[in-house]
């Protein structure tokens, strides 16, 4: 049992290791909106900010997939949705 609990003790040392290296990798830059995404929650009434210019503060990373948090904005967006912008 103890192999176990030191096996899940690393694993998580090393996804702690590799989101603070995705928030370093991806926190101040700039991503233009591609997707539908309005920063609300579903069944918003919100426009949709497809086109509009913002900045990285954390990116997270879980099982699935790569989300990015946007200066301005309270909830994620997958990093399907954006494209970089040039800096």
């Amino acid at each position: 049992m103890n192999i176990i609990k030191e096996t899940i003790k690393k694993l998580i040392i090393e996804h702690s290791a590799l989101q603070d290296k995705c928030d370093n990798m991806f926190k101040g830059r700039h991503v233009i909106i591609t997707g539908w995404y309005n920063g609300q929650p579903h069944g918003s009434s919100k426009k949709s900010l497809k086109g509009k210019n913002f900045i990285i503060r954390h990116a997270y990373l879980d099982s699935n997939r790569l989300c990015f948090f946007l200066e301005g904005q309270n909830l994620g967006i997958d990093s399907n949705d954006v494209e970089f912008a040039e800096d």
